[in-house]
């Protein structure tokens, strides 16, 4: 292609050469279009070239121009790089220039995302990830620079990374210690919202017994206290209470929630199916109605072949929907002759004929206006009631696609069984619906895997909420374990 002189940028389906070469892992034709000139403005269907870039096509890349600032799926290159352990590329990126505030699409920067599985990102490397990332950065822009960054709070929960770290993971709090993080920062605890509170009832919350000593000492050591209170004057006894009750109160409200919106479906349902009855019945009505409107009218001399025109056809039909069971009807004595009977008047026959015609016609008239009416409302209400499940379902899908990317799962041991539990939880949304989260669980490398599903998902945060072993147990220690959100579904009636 090259050879022939065609364009390094030509695009095919959306697709640049590049991009499909990266996406195929082919770094030789890769570095060939870079050679060739492909644009460094180039963005492919994941974000930055870059993204998933071995160690040496990154370097091909950078040398050649390309910002080490880009995104892959929302997330900055430098939090991607640290999240899946690739920690040369960590370095690589750093050297290159990369922004050590660069956020990802919500905002977060990538100390909040080491230990803490956001956005489906796994928690690789955790502690040890976050010390190693934080002393290049020192090393680059100096330690004043790396305070500055992990007083940063996340725009999705006003937590600071020490908020996060010292809920229960060691080595990202001894990471961050290092650096002189702002102890008396406080912060919405999940299901407190009403209130804020220090970095001790955080780690105070922590499932494993053990850290929460150990990281309890590293900061009372700094002179943090435990009898400390929130900014509403509460105790952390009283904080945990009021945590729990409103776990309990938003399982009943959703389950609530669930009943409420089947409730209204059915009703919905019901509505539907009375509306139609009620057009079925009417229009019956209107047909009895136009047979009945023909006895009023003249008869014709001879016999008719229209059962409109037919008075024992009428009657038959008028008694079936009136109830009655039509019976076999019987010849009626003749009336004796009158002997002062007037001649038939052929005009008067005429009219009475015309006037019979003229109401049939407006009788179908009646009926074609009718069913044309119906046929008009029958569509609206259609549309409306389309519309009203198009909007019920995109609510729905909006909901959970905000579940999908921003529900935090996590390892821990709660209850001293020895077990593996998955905790987590999940963002505010205009919704509250029942879900069921699918997991899975792995060691570094993806190792021995273990998936779940989480049922009636409430997102706790915590040993306090829904729980669920991890069966099999991996083999690795609980603080390497990654927790991965692989889907979210209703919960199903």
């Amino acid at each position: 292609m090259l050879a022939e002189g065609k364009d390094p940028n030509a695009e095919d389906d959306g697709m640049t050469p590049l991009c499909v070469a990266v996406e195929q892992k082919d770094d030789a034709i890769a570095t060939m279009l870079i050679k060739a000139g492909a644009s460094k403005e180039t963005t492919c269907s994941n974000g930055s070239p870059l993204c998933g870039a071995s160690l040496e096509l990154m370097k091909t890349f950078l040398d050649a121009g390309f910002s080490a600032n880009g995104t892959c799926d929302g997330t900055s290159l430098l939090a991607s790089a640290a999240l899946e352990g690739r920690l040369t590329q960590v370095q690589l990126l750093l050297e290159a220039g990369v922004d050590p505030f660069a956020r990802s699409k919500d905002g977060t920067v990538v100390e909040h995302l080491l230990w803490w599985n956001a956005d489906e990102k796994a928690m690789e490397q955790r502690g040890k990830t976050l010390g190693y990332v934080l002393a290049l950065i020192a090393k680059k822009h100096g330690k004043e620079t790396v305070t500055k960054l992990i007083n940063t709070k996340s725009p999705k929960n006003g937590m600071t990374p020490v908020l996060l770290a010292v809920g229960g993971n060691l080595n990202a709090t001894e990471a961050l210690l290092r650096y002189g993080p702002d102890l008396d920062v406080t912060a919405p605890m999940f299901m407190v919202d009403d209130d804020e509170v220090p970095a001790i009832f955080f780690a105070l919350a922590g499932s494993d017994k053990a850290k929460v000593r150990t990281i309890v000492k590293l900061l009372t050591d700094r002179g943090l206290r435990t009898d400390v209170r929130s900014k509403r004057g509460r105790t952390f006894e009283e904080v945990k209470k009021i945590q729990a009750d409103g776990i309990a109160r938003f399982q009943e409200e959703s389950e609530r929630s669930n009943r409420e919106w089947e409730a209204r479906a059915a009703k919905e349902r019901a509505e539907v199916e009375r509306e139609e009855r009620a057009r079925n019945q009417a229009q019956g009505a209107a047909w009895m109605g136009a047979l009945a409107g023909q006895g009023t009218m003249g008869k014709s001399s001879g016999p008719s072949t229209n059962p409109v025109d037919d008075n024992s056809f009428r009657d038959r039909m008028m008694k079936q929907a009136q109830g009655a069971t039509p019976s076999t009807s019987t010849p009626s004595t003749p009336a004796a002759p009158s002997t002062s009977a007037p001649a038939t008047n052929k005009a008067d026959t005429n009219k009475a004929d015309a006037n019979k015609e003229d109401a049939a016609k407006k009788a179908e008239e009646a009926r074609r206006e009718k069913e044309a009416k119906d046929a008009k409302e029958k569509a609206e209400r259609e549309a409306a009631q389309k519309e009203r499940e198009a909007a019920a379902q995109r609510d729905r899908a909006e909901f959970l696609s905000t579940m999908r990317s921003g529900i935090t799962l996590a390892a821990s041991k709660c209850g001293g069984d020895g077990n593996y539990h998955v905790i987590g939880r999940k963002p505010r949304a205009k919704l509250d619906l029942c879900i069921n989260v699918t997991y899975r669980a792995t060691c570094g490398g993806g190792r021995d895997p273990s998936t779940g599903v989480l049922r009636n998902f409430t997102g706790g945060g915590s040993c306090f909420g829904d729980t669920q072993v991890i069966s099999p147990k991996p083999s690795c220690k609980v603080e390497e374990v990654t927790v991965m959100v692989d889907d979210v579904q209703l919960c199903t009636p």
